[in-house]
């Protein structure tokens, strides 16, 4: 699963964009939801001015991406902005 980035500088500067869109994405869905489906979210980087996300399974994969991806990319882009 891809979501929409800017290219940052650095992988601190990544680490810190997904923690704070990491809590929205808490605030948004409730602590329930957010261990259960986006905590186990890991970012590995910025590839092309998209995040690269992993995730431990595929089933997971395709959850995330149909229910959460787009709160996902429009947090993402918010942020970088």
């Amino acid at each position: 699963m891809t979501a929409t980035a800017a290219t940052l500088d650095a992988p601190r500067d990544t680490a810190a964009l997904w923690e704070t869109v990491r809590e929205k994405l808490k605030a948004l869905y409730g602590e329930a939801v957010f261990r259960s489906w986006i905590r186990p979210i890991e970012c590995l980087g910025i590839d092309g001015g998209k995040a690269v996300l992993a995730v431990p399974t595929r089933f997971m994969r395709e959850w995330i991406a149909s229910h959460y991806s787009g709160d996902i990319r429009r947090l993402m882009q918010q942020e970088r902005s």
